[in-house]
């Protein structure tokens, strides 16, 4: 979960602002739809929405792991932070309110913000290793928005 203590541990990295902000995106996202996903596997019973949801586990472990990879040896790249307002709206929910908010949040909202901060560390960030890794990610963040864009559609959520 997001604390003072990721958030300490990412300042710590001595990289630029830009490269420090993305880093603390990009390792937000992969946890929170991680997390968001593993609650969609238990709150939903509609079939898309599982496998919207698995697809979402899938790629951010795999690009969490990437991350980690490809970061410079000297960076610590946190795990475990997710967004809790998000994810805490979605906890009292299940069946279609579910469904319902997390195709809003996690197939429509998030994936426009996502690629927005990924272009911008591909274009202002000083860190090549995670420009790459940003410029490597953007094509399954597209994948995603264009996923969850037809999720919506197929379930009449705008």
């Amino acid at each position: 979960m997001a604390s003072e203590a990721v958030t300490s541990v990412v300042a710590a990295n001595l990289l630029p602002p830009t490269d420090r902000d993305f880093l603390l995106i990009a390792t937000t996202l992969y946890s929170t739809q991680i997390d968001a996903a593993k609650l969609a596997k238990r709150n939903t019973d509609d079939e898309d929405v599982n496998l919207f949801a698995r697809r979402m586990t899938t790629d951010f472990v795999r690009l969490f792991l990437k991350m980690k990879a490809i970061a410079p040896r000297s960076v610590i790249v946190p795990r475990d932070n997710s967004h809790n307002r998000l994810l805490q709206q979605l906890l009292p929910l299940s069946g279609p309110k579910f469904d319902h908010t997390y195709v809003t949040h996690f197939g429509l909202r998030l994936p426009g913000h996502s690629i927005a901060a990924f272009n911008k560390e591909v274009t202002e960030g000083e860190e090549p290793s995670l420009q790459k890794a940003a410029q490597n990610a953007l094509h399954t963040l597209l994948k995603h928005q264009s996923m969850g864009e037809e999720l919506a559609r197929k379930k009449s959520i705008t």
